[in-house]
């Protein structure tokens, strides 16, 4: 192999770099194992391991997989999961203990019991927080519980009574398939024969849970073999982690004999809707389970509206402002604000559910003349609790002219939907384009936070929601930081010289407030015609502190702006150089020539609760990428071939190399490095080695195909081996897809299942950022990494014939632009040679490879040729999957005669036959 040197020296320290980032692999039980102990015991009960002889229970004894455990007339027995999960059996009873699986790390894993007969009470533990990981059969029936507490009354001729007593929801299944589920505590179903269906749900009758609990708590004589009767208050307050009842003796006296007598009658106001936009995923391998919705219930207690203004006009300069005095009254919101300088009253038509657009003439909205008639898009989610209005003067010859602003607030969303469920929890949010009365005035809004003033005109960009993924185990904004948020726009219309592009990531973590809310705290990055953005991007909180606004059963909206905040260790979110009021503006680099002529502009952006998109969270793994990158960069260390091109050949280098790529599900991070090849053009002004580093504390991990990072914060990039300041962006491309236009199928291998791409590009900048004496900048350039092939995995006879995508970025002639095309390698594994052909930008390239490998890694390089010898490039690769399914690589090509063609990018393909 032709290119060893760079590719196996830089690869060992690159993958070393992520290391720490990655947690260790989850440990799995075996039957036999131990999976609890016996926490009281009353005479007699006894327990049967399997492939063992039966033993009589004792306090503190072990208890494993697979054991069955059976009471006499006067036996009770009371088990401690190791997840926390206590089960109370009484006198003749009968329980099998099937299958227990339990990663104490991710909380994650599975819980089966088969009761034959007997009472019981079962409190869960963590296992029972995620979807369809405990499950209890009893005869033909079978209990799915969520994190809850249930008391049963099992009869051996397939009879059975379950009683809800405290949690989220149990359900009971029938031998067909049928089932009912119970979410309010005090109310049961039957179940009246084996195969039978359970009944409808209804009040337990009085006396029922006090009868079963009789046959479960300590008697006179009976001490559970402890000086103690164990309680399951004792169990609540014991170091055994997160049961889920808090006071489980409150919980059990609701559910006996204070329960109702009668189901309620169903409210006449329509319930709360469950938003849609969120998913549980119960393991980092499983499929997706949909939350279930709650069933119809009285509307939450009045809670006051609160909001914010943040009023964006260039003069006096943007400002942030709580609303006062906010209602809202048939159809109307009504709120007063004290901003700019002025005071403001609101009167603007909100209906519930649907965007109002107001006319372009504006109305008068109540504010007395002070910003003129207002005209912009107002909105109310469907449940009363999210409003916003975009909004700007209808005139630009208004009395104090207000530019385009956000108006965002509502009912602030209940501590309790921020506690961990044991599942990680993703959500969608669309980020509305604001009027076209605003996106005129600013050019804000082609894409997301975007500062259009170049024109760049793309009715169909690529904007994907905001996600925002929740861990497992911690709760959403507290000082783990690992609540992550991510959202990615790209537009790329046109070709070559006629091309436009533009490249947006959002991405960052959740905080909270000091005596508030959780807040989003992160950074902006992107880039368009060679010019850079970057911007603190946060959610914007109201007087009371809270930013995130909803109900209990979910988050409906929120506003994003660029007011700064700093997370401190203990997740608290503080104010920043330029904090909430201040007005910080997100900044643009107006060109690669200088970089140092910033243009500000605000940033106020509404996001509306979606839909989370199908497939989204369906694999979350440990990951550990590797890969190559590509990409054309430009310098401010050489000279322009003209200031009307300052793209153009004399300031312009390919540059490619190495990627490595880490993702943690667990802490939803991403971490990445790219380091190049050694460089040799003239252009770089002197740059022979550049390394980019990613994450992870700007990061987000939502699933395989879609992550994202900017620029780490403690390891910095280098160039020639000196640490350098970076603005950095690197993205998956299934996150942004590009049009068809670009690639047909939105991909360079749409059914690869062993690689991903994506984009990066940015900045790095030597010496002082304020002065810098030089600065780096790539636009859209692209990256693809993968599963490399183990040596011991790749064919050693045989050829193979690999088809698939190019995508790369091109200087050519004052003009850059990204191109794509298609390749062909037919790769012989017996020499180890292959032929590599392509067409990339309208350019025929072909030629020979040799294949080798450097520190274990399969690959092969070499030099093709096209244009008939007018241009030349450089290949690398390498194998990717179980028997070199598929292959990826880098390229760099550069016209032979002059320095007027230079392109960079990467491809990847997969097999189109079997290796014969």
């Amino acid at each position: 192999m032709r290119v060893v040197s760079p590719m196996s020296s830089r690869l060992v320290a690159l993958v070393a770099l992520l290391a720490a980032g990655l947690p260790a692999a989850a440990p799995a039980d075996a039957a036999g194992e131990r999976v609890g102990v016996n926490a009281a015991v009353n005479t007699d009960a006894n327990g049967t391991p399997p492939n063992a002889a039966t033993r009589k229970l004792v306090i503190g004894q072990e208890v494993v997989h697979n054991e069955r455990i059976v009471t006499d007339a006067k036996g009770q027995t009371q088990i401690l999961f190791l997840d926390g999960s206590s089960v109370s059996i009484g006198p003749n009873a009968d329980l099998v203990i099937d299958e227990f699986i339990y990663d104490p790390a991710t909380g994650t894993g599975k819980m089966t019991l088969t009761a034959v007969r007997g009472a019981m009470r079962f409190v869960g533990g963590k296992l029972s927080k995620q979807e369809n990981a405990v499950t209890l059969h009893i005869g033909t029936a079978t209990i799915g519980v969520r994190g809850g507490v249930f008391v049963a009354d099992i009869q051996p001729n397939g009879k059975a009574e379950v009683v809800f007593v405290y949690g989220k929801a149990v359900t009971v299944s029938g031998q067909s398939g049928c089932a009912q589920s119970l979410y309010r505590p005090g109310f049961a179903v039957d179940i009246n024969g084996p195969g039978g269906c359970p009944d409808s749900p209804h009040a337990a009758p009085p006396g029922t849970t006090a009868a079963i609990l009789n046959q479960l708590d300590g008697r006179a004589g009976a001490s559970g073999g402890a000086t103690t009767v164990p309680t399951d208050q004792t169990v609540a307050n014991s170091p055994v982690p997160n049961t889920v009842s808090n006071n489980i003796q409150v919980s059990i006296q609701q559910a006996g004999a204070n329960a109702p007598t009668a189901q309620p009658p169903a409210p006449m106001v329509s319930p709360p809707q469950v938003p849609t936009n969120q998913i549980q995923v119960a393991s980092s391998q499983s499929q997706p389970v949909v939350s279930n919705p709650q069933p119809p219930q009285p509307p939450p207690p009045s809670i006051g509206l609160a909001g914010s203004f943040d009023n964006t006009s260039i003069f006096p300069g943007p400002t942030v402002s709580p609303l006062q005095n906010t209602s809202l009254s048939n159809g109307t919101l009504n709120a007063s604000v004290s901003s700019g300088g002025q005071q403001a009253t609101f009167a603007l038509p909100l209906p519930a559910g649907r965007l109002t657009t107001l006319p372009p003439a504006g109305i008068d909205a109540g504010v007395n003349g002070v910003w003129g008639p207002l005209t912009g898009d107002t909105f109310l989610s469907a449940d009363q609790s999210f409003f916003y209005a975009d909004l700007i003067s209808a005139s630009f010859n208004a009395p104090n002219f207000l530019g385009p602003s956000l108006l965002v607030g509502g009912t602030a969303v209940p501590s309790s939907f921020f506690a961990p469920t044991g599942s990680t929890r993703i959500f969608a949010f669309n980020l509305p384009q604001a009027p076209p009365t605003i996106a005129n005035f600013t050019g804000v809004n082609t894409l997301p936070f975007f500062l259009n003033d170049d024109g760049l005109s793309d009715p169909t960009p690529s904007v994907s929601p905001l996600y925002l993924v929740a861990p497992a185990a911690n709760a959403i904004g507290d000082s783990s930081g690992s609540t992550r948020f991510l959202q990615a726009s790209l537009s790329l219309t046109g070709a070559q010289s006629g091309q436009n592009s533009a490249l947006m990531l959002a991405t960052g973590t959740v905080g909270t407030l000091q005596n508030g809310g959780p807040l989003l705290v992160g950074a902006l990055r992107g880039v368009n015609a060679g010019e850079s953005y970057f911007s603190p991007i946060s959610s914007i909180p109201d007087g009371n502190g809270n930013s995130l606004y909803g109900t209990s059963s979910g988050i409906a909206g929120f506003g994003l702006n660029s007011n700064q905040y700093v997370l401190g260790s203990n997740g608290i979110a503080t104010p920043g150089t330029a904090g909430p009021g201040n007005g910080t503006l997100a900044s643009e680099t107006e060109g690669p020539s200088t970089f140092v002529s910033n243009e500000t502009f605000p940033i106020a952006q509404p996001a509306v609760a979606t839909t989370l998109p199908a497939g989204i969270g369906a694999s979350r793994s440990v990951n550990a990428l590797v890969g190559f990158f590509g990409g054309i960069m430009t310098t401010t260390a050489t000279t322009p071939i003209s200031n009307s091109f300052p793209n153009a050949g004399g300031n312009a280098y390919a540059i490619n190399g190495i990627a490595a790529i880490g993702t943690n599900p667990a802490a939803n991070t991403v971490t990445a490095a790219f380091a190049s090849f050694g460089l040799q053009s003239p252009a770089t002004g002197g740059v022979n080695s550049v390394t980019m580093v990613f994450g992870p504390e700007q990061s987000a991990f939502v699933d395989d195909k879609n992550f994202g990072a900017v620029e780490s914060r403690s390891v910095p990039s280098q160039i020639n081996g000196q640490n350098v300041s970076s603005s950095l962006y690197m993205v998956t491309a299934n996150t942004a897809p590009p049009p068809t236009s670009f690639l047909p199928t939105q991909s360079i291998c749409s059914t690869c299942g062993y690689l991903q791409w994506g984009y990066w590009g940015g900045d790095l900048t030597s010496g002082n950022p304020a002065s810098p004496t030089r600065v780096d900048h790539g636009d859209i350039n692209f990256w693809v990494a993968g599963q490399l092939t183990p040596v011991s995995q790749l064919p050693t006879v045989g050829t193979g014939t690999y088809s698939g995508g190019i995508a790369g970025t091109v200087v050519n002639n004052g003009a850059t632009y990204a191109a794509s095309g298609s390749f062909t390698n037919t790769y012989n594994f017996a020499n180890a040679s292959g032929m590599f052909s392509g067409t990339f930008d309208t350019h025929n390239f072909n030629g020979a490879v040799a294949g080798g490998t450097a520190n274990g890694i399969p690959g092969y390089a070499g030099t093709i040729t096209g244009d008939n010898g007018g241009k030349t490039a450089t290949v690398v690769g390498a194998f990717f999957g179980p028997g070199a399914a598929e292959t990826a690589g880098t390229f760099a090509a550069h016209s032979v005669a002059n320095t007027s063609y230079t392109a960079s990018g990467i491809f990847g393909g997969k097999l189109t036959g079997p290796i014969h």
